[in-house]
This record gives structure tokens, C-alpha cells and sequence, in this order.
């Protein structure tokens, strides 16, 4: 099929979006306010109608832009590329653009087709810090543009086939958690049955005090490897893809400066994600969300990731920050405080690992194979997506997916 392509200008309006001050007349009013974040969130169901934050109708009109239901949000920086559709009239901050329809279309299909444009939009972006999409940018945009009749088949045929599929991910997700809940019971059972076990604080397991790392970093090119959060998974060979932080700053921070055999942690917002420091990343730092743990030479570093993963922590974590705490932070005094029941024995204690190792790797495969599913599960979803808002595939003799399909 051939459909003409007009950039987005002939067909929206992009409106800019904006933060009021902080004075406590603009905000916790009833009117929506979204940042990428928000929209982020309502990218997999495509529609957004509640957001962390709200503000009054003087915020509103003060700091920020109001526009109506069915008006496209798109985040234009941190990052490019989240789309969703509003369910109901909804101001924005400065993180995003929205797109309100200058002529008739269904709005439903331009998010499909933004979606699928992802790559592309952030080509366009601009910025030395971050990128970010301008308004002149985001308008050039060029996309194909079916008559209206078409739009919203293709949009009902995307939302009953992205639907199921979302279903699926959303099954092997938490089939994935489940896997990794049962590592942490496994490890539980295996210190728990330890005849040698005592209890004892974290901190006489460490030769030294947890350390919180850099608090701000600056990035350059040719620096030091620098490990934050989302690097502690699968953290062995991911030295080529770290960000860097100049040597200087490093050295100010010299406590969290890795060696072999360190624990790295997540203590600030994700509790509990940890990673044993490869012999590649021997010098690397840390983000100040993660805290570095040295242990004394006669524990075993695979042993005390594996605590870290059980339900004995968790609760400790939770009882330390309080379960309701948007952004909790862990405490080192918190975190040294920490009981564990630990083996006194060596050889009992390198019998323990081992099990627990024996474990760890089953349980990894899983987890392997889960997130390999959940990875084509998503290419297939993209791709659907992308054929059928460029004409590529025909929704009017397409054979509906099912679950068995994919």
C-alpha cells in the first residue's frame, strides 16, 4: 500500500510544556502533570491519565500547558522517544512535547507510528549534556498518513495483537521474578542448614566500612570505568560499555575505588541488586547510589551475594528505610549492622558455596532463557508494529496472532 508522508506539523500542533515554581499554591491540585517518567510508564498501554504529580489550575496556567484528552505526549529528553496518548487533559513539564490533531485522525495510530520512530527521533536530538528533541525538530518529522478510515483499523487490529502479546511478556516477566525469588530461598535453605552458623553483624565480615561513591560525576571519553545501578547485572564483560569519569575525580573518591572480589551494592532507590568486581574492572568506581563492601579474606564473596539475595535481607533493608519511601536510601551504620547467619567453619562454609553456586547457575540459565523469550517476544511486537503502521502489512487479511504463535 502507498500512503503519502507529511511532516508531523501538517497534521499537529506541537505544544511546549513547562515546571511552575515551587510555591505550594501550584501544586497537588487535580490537574495531571507528566514527565517522561509518567509517560514512560504508560508507553506498554499507550494511554496516560494519572501522574505522579499534579497541579493546580494556577500552576497550570502559570508554569505550564494544558492540553486536552487524545493529545499525543512524547518525551523529547531523558530519553527521546516515550509516546503515549492522554486519557484525559493533562499538563506537562519541559521533558516533553505534545502533538494536539490540527484535522481529523485517529491519535492511536500516530502513537503507534512514534513508537516505531524511536531511533529515528533520537537521531534528530541535539545537546552536548543530554540530547534533546526540539519542537522545530519533532514538527519536521515526516510520517505516513492513511486516510482515517484506515488509521483506525490498523489501530484496532494493533491494539487486539500488541494486547496479547504484552499479556505474554507480562507472564514471562514474572516467571523471571519467581526464578530469582527461588535463588534467594535456595541460598536461605543452604546458610540456614549450616551447623556451624552463628549470627553475626556485617561489619565483622568487612575489613573496612561500606562506602557510598562519586556524588556527582562528570564523564569523559578516556577515563576511569564507572559501574552505576544498572550495570550490576551480568556486571563480568561489561568493562567496553561503562561510562568514565575522569582519574582526578576518582582519586577524590579513592575509598570506592574497586578491587578484585569487591561487593557492589545498590543502596539508593533499587535495594539489594549486587555483583562480586571482575578482575577486568580492578580500579573502576562507583555512583553514590552504589556502596562498595570489602570482605575479610576467609569469606566467601559468592556466599554473601547469594545472602544479599534472601528474604532475610530484604527485611532488614525494608525495616532500615521504611517499605513506603519513594527514593529509599540505605544507611551504611544501617547496612554493618545487619545480621547474618554465617558459617564459622571454613570447609562448611566452602561446602555452602559451592551448593549455593551449583544453584546460582540453574537458576541463571533460566532467567537466560526467560529474558531471551521476553527479547523476541518484544522484536515481534515492534516489528508488527512497524508493518502494519507503513503499509507493509495488510491488517484486513493479516491472521490474528495467538498465543501459541509466538
Amino acid at each position: 500500500m502507498s500512503w503519502p508522508t507529511l511532516p508531523l506539523r501538517r497534521i499537529f500542533r506541537v505544544v511546549n510544556g513547562g515546571t511552575p515554581t515551587s510555591d505550594d499554591g501550584n501544586w497537588g491540585g487535580d490537574i495531571p502533570w507528566a514527565t517522561p517518567v509518567d509517560v514512560g510508564a504508560a508507553a506498554s498501554s499507550t494511554w496516560l491519565s494519572t501522574t505522579q504529580r499534579t497541579l493546580t489550575v494556577a500552576g497550570a496556567v502559570s508554569g505550564s500547558r494544558i492540553v486536552p484528552e487524545r493529545s499525543i505526549l512524547l518525551s523529547t529528553r531523558a530519553p527521546i522517544g516515550y509516546v503515549a496518548q492522554t486519557k484525559v487533559p493533562m499538563a506537562f513539564n519541559q521533558g516533553c512535547r505534545a502533538l494536539v490533531a490540527a484535522r481529523p485522525v485517529d491519535a492511536r495510530f500516530f502513537v503507534y507510528q512514534l513508537a516505531s520512530m524511536t531511533q529515528q527521533l533520537q537521531a534528530r536530538g541535539q545537546g552536548t549534556t543530554f540530547l534533546e528533541l526540539s519542537s522545530e525538530a519533532l514538527a519536521a518529522a515526516e510520517v505516513t498518513v492513511p486516510p482515517v478510515d484506515e488509521q483506525r483499523r490498523i489501530s484496532d487490529f494493533l491494539d487486539g495483537e500488541t494486547s496479547r502479546i504484552d499479556k505474554l511478556m507480562d507472564l514471562r516477566s514474572r516467571q523471571r521474578d519467581t526464578i530469582r525469588i527461588r535463588q534467594g530461598v535456595y541460598a536461605e535453605r543452604v546458610l540456614g542448614q549450616c551447623s556451624s552458623g552463628e549470627w553475626t553483624r556485617v561489619k565483622y565480615l568487612l575489613r573496612a566500612r561500606p562506602r557510598y561513591g562519586v556524588l556527582v560525576p562528570t564523564f569523559e571519553d578516556d577515563g576511569v570505568p564507572f559501574i552505576r545501578v544498572n550495570d550490576l547485572v551480568d556486571l563480568p564483560g561489561r568493562a567496553s560499555g561503562l561510562a568514565r569519569i575522569p582519574a582526578a575525580l576518582s582519586d577524590r573518591y579513592a575509598r570506592t575505588i574497586t578491587m578484585p572480589g569487591d561487593i557492589l551494592l545498590s543502596v539508593v532507590g533499587t535495594l539489594g541488586r549486587a555483583a562480586i568486581v571482575p578482575d577486568e574492572l580492578a580500579g573502576a568506581n562507583v555512583a553514590r547510589a552504589v556502596c562498595s563492601l570489602r570482605l575479610r579474606p576467609d569469606v566467601d564473596p559468592g556466599l554473601f551475594v547469594a545472602w544479599i539475595a534472601t528474604s532475610e535481607f530484604e527485611r532488614q533493608a525494608v525495616l532500615a528505610t521504611g517499605s513506603d519511601s519513594a527514593q529509599p536510601t540505605l544507611g551504611m551504620e544501617d547496612l554493618s549492622n545487619f545480621s547474618v547467619r554465617w558459617p564459622t567453619d571454613s570447609k562448611e562454609q566452602g561446602r555452602a558455596a559451592g551448593e549455593v553456586e551449583k544453584g546460582r547457575q540453574s537458576h541463571t540459565e533460566l532467567v537466560r532463557r526467560t529474558d531471551r523469550q521476553l527479547a523476541l517476544l518484544a522484536e515481534r511486537r515492534q516489528a508488527l508494529i512497524t508493518a502494519a503502521v507503513t503499509g507493509r502489512l495488510d491488517v484486513t487479511t493479516a491472521r490474528p496472532t495467538h498465543d501459541r504463535d509466538l
